[in-house]
């Protein structure tokens, strides 16, 4: 906020400050670089896993079927990955290749997970 010494920049929406948003922590960092590595083990894990496995014809088998909701699983940490970086895209924080890049590759594994997942209800449904 603006103080009575210095005049608000009217090219500041009200509410916001004329400081630059600060640097993420070292601690945050290390931990979405955990949590990407987590999710990216894992959802590579359930692709191949269910690639290997395809077609589903002894109907439901404990296994497959908790494998594919770890799947659905992954969809919604992806998802929540994706809210986030966009998040720090809409506040000009940066790192913006970087975000730009881990979208990109949020968006590759979401795509092969669904297809994994509703391959699964499709084989199964049969």
């Amino acid at each position: 906020m603006a103080s009575d010494k210095e005049p608000r920049d009217p090219r500041v929406p009200l509410g916001y400050s004329n400081l630059p948003d600060p640097e993420p922590s070292e601690a945050r960092v290390a931990a979405s670089a955990v949590v990407l590595i987590l999710l990216t083990t894992m959802s590579c894990g359930v692709v191949y896993k269910s690639a290997n496995d395809e077609p589903y014809m002894a109907g439901i088998q404990s296994f497959d079927l908790i494998l594919h909701l770890v799947g659905v699983l992954c969809i919604l940490g992806w998802v929540g990955f994706i809210i986030a970086g966009s998040t720090l895209l809409r506040r000009g924080r940066g790192w913006l290749v970087a975000v730009i890049a881990l979208l990109c590759w949020a968006v590759v594994n979401l795509f092969y997970l669904g297809a994994t997942v509703i391959a699964y209800v499709e084989d199964v449904t049969r």
